[in-house]
This record gives structure tokens, sequence and C-alpha cells, in this order.
């Protein structure tokens, strides 16, 4: 037998799966217990819920062919450059000025005497 062939018995099983499928969307489509519906339809319920669990299994099985599985999370690195603390730390007046190495002397005279602070 092929790989895509399936055998007799296979096919069997598959179309009372599929007579099983419809019995359990009308019970379903019914509104009424799976109890009393298979009463009425004079199928005994160790049936039905033996028929519900192969539909399961089989959506279960179609479920994991058709699932891929998940890349692998990768990281990349990244450089970052560092972040400087400032040299210089002035608080007055409710106000904080921090300056840095690479501060312009002039802004930082500026910056002092709006503050109220003369250089």
């Amino acid at each position: 037998m092929e790989k895509n062939e399936i055998s007799v018995e296979e096919a069997k099983h598959e179309l009372r799966l599929r007579e099983w499928e419809e019995r359990i969307k009308k019970c379903k489509a019914s509104g009424i217990s799976v109890k009393d519906w298979c009463r009425e339809n004079n199928i005994g319920t160790k049936r039905y819920y033996y028929w519900h669990r192969q539909l399961w299994k089989r959506e279960l099985a179609n479920f994991k062919q058709t699932t891929t599985k998940p890349e692998p999370v990768r990281f990349a690195q990244i450089e970052m450059p560092a972040i400087k603390s400032p040299e210089i730390r002035i608080q007055r007046n409710g106000w904080v000025i921090e300056i840095g190495n690479e501060a312009n002397p002039q802004l930082i005279r500026e910056i002092m005497q709006m503050a109220g602070q003369d250089v």
C-alpha cells in the first residue's frame, strides 16, 4: 500500500466519523441534553461519547499536523553608548544644573547668570 492510500478499515472508520459528526451536530442543535437526545434517537450515551472522543482525537491529530513549531527566539546584541553622569551638579533656589565636561564654557556662564550666580 502506498503512503497516500488508506485501508478499507480506515475508510470505514472515516465514514463512521463523518456520520457521527452529523449526529453530534444535530444533538447540539436540538437544544436538549445529550441524554434526552440519545434516548429520543435510540442511541446509547456511551456510544455517543465514544464517537465524540473519536472526533476529538481526529481533530487533535489534524491540528498537530497543521501546526508549525514556533521559530526559536533570537536576541540581537545592541551596543548602547555609555550614559555619562554629570561632572558638576549645582542646586540653587529650586533649580538643578548638571554640567558635563564637554559643556561650552560660555553656555555655562550664561546659565549661571540666569540662575542668579555671577561667574
